[in-house]
């Protein structure tokens, strides 16, 4: 089934002080996808998100939603609702006011068409007082239905102070929600909470969004979150996109050093191209597959994962290296090892000691190639 193109970012450009922030993005964002844009503090995640959001309004380009041009439309006119990372919850107000807030301060045209169905179903007479009354019922039954969705059953008679930080979180999330929006924005709602939540937040965002049907747009720096949530990841630098794909071809596939570097550990080498599939680096030849645009002479960067690296006898080995460091991570042993004067990371399920000389060897489809940049 043909995917359908919900946000059209079409040479996207923001500039402050003279200088852009966001350069000449191009990017199609699909249906209940859960898209993030991933990067380092200043790279431009924020400030895109911030005109998808219609907070700030581009420099040059368009920006298409749901096929209407909303570069110049305000945050309220477009199918959107956003999480940031202060929720701003009002601490006067419960949580059910919280998460209702929004829908109870719309105008009563709005809500009636917000609600035409469900008010058609109810055979209301054309009572004003009638209608407001059933209108009022809805939202406090969405908003109890947003409770249960965020697992917040029992707590609307709370107070916000008397939230943790996950739960007032949820409250952010359920307010966000309850307006039914296209597309849910979040810049790095998670920031706030320690890493057990953070975790237990990052597959229970993954669940929501499957369940609503929403397209979820995330913002964050944090590689762990981008791969366990996303259909696809935006990485970006200096205002420009480096690399979009899904998290399995970010990781396995990367565009460029950056990119490598950033997503996850990783070992990088310098090789050149020495026979037909063979490459050498670290003093050795390695058989690889696939990369026929690289011709023999070429030089390229070799990257291998630390998990790629298999402990092998000495007799088996491509290489031989020295354990210089070694540490138990619980599910592998982390080692560092000297080969020819380079350092190597290596994830082993084996612990072998500092000072132990080990093997080491590579299957030929856990290399990747990429060709050599000057700014990389």
């Amino acid at each position: 089934m043909e995917k359908k193109p919900l946000i059209e970012l079409i040479n996207i450009s923001k500039i402050y002080d003279d200088e852009a922030v966001v350069k000449h993005i191009n990017l199609t964002i699909y249906e209940n996808e859960f898209v993030t844009l991933l990067g380092p503090s200043g790279c431009g995640k924020t400030t895109t998100l911030r005109m998808i959001g219609g907070f700030i309004n581009p420099d040059e380009g368009m920006m298409i939603i749901d096929g209407k041009d909303f570069s110049d439309m305000p945050p309220y006119a477009r199918p959107i609702n956003t999480v940031f990372q202060k929720y701003a919850l009002f601490p006067h107000l419960n949580v059910i006011d919280n998460v209702a807030f929004g829908l109870h301060h719309r105008p009563m045209s709005y809500l009636m068409t917000f609600y035409e169905k469900q008010l058609s179903e109810l055979n209301l007479t054309q009572n004003k007082s009638e209608i407001k009354k059933a209108i009022k019922q809805l939202i406090n039954d969405d908003a109890l239905a947003m409770l249960k969705l965020v697992k917040l059953e029992g707590y609307a008679s709370r107070k916000i102070d008397q939230l943790s930080g996950g739960q007032q979180q949820r409250v952010a999330l359920a307010r966000a929600l309850i307006n039914k929006p296209k597309i849910l924005l979040l810049d790095e709602p998670l920031a706030a909470l320690d890493l057990k939540l953070r975790q237990n937040m990052q597959y229970e965002l993954k669940e929501m969004q499957h369940k609503l049907g929403i397209t979820f747009i995330f913002v964050t720096h944090d590689q762990e979150e981008a791969m366990t949530m996303s259909d696809r990841i935006v990485v970006m630098r200096n205002g420009v996109i480096e690399q979009l794909g899904t998290p399995k071809a970010i990781y396995n596939e990367p565009i460029n050093q950056y990119v490598a570097n950033f997503i996850g550990e990783t070992n990088i080498f310098e090789g050149t191209i020495t026979n037909d599939h063979e490459v050498t680096f670290l003093d050795s030849k390695f058989k690889y597959v696939g990369y026929d645009q690289f011709a023999v002479g070429d030089k390229v960067n070799v990257v291998i994962r630390p998990e790629d690296w298999d402990v092998v006898s000495e007799d088996k080995a491509a290489i031989k290296g020295l354990v210089t460091f070694s540490l138990f991570k619980g599910v592998h042993n982390e080692m560092e090892v000297d080969a020819f004067g380079h350092q190597i990371t290596v994830n082993d399920y084996e612990y072998f000691n500092v000072g132990e000389t080990i093997g080491l060897k590579v299957d030929p489809y856990e290399i990747h190639l990429m060709k050599v940049e000057d700014h990389a």
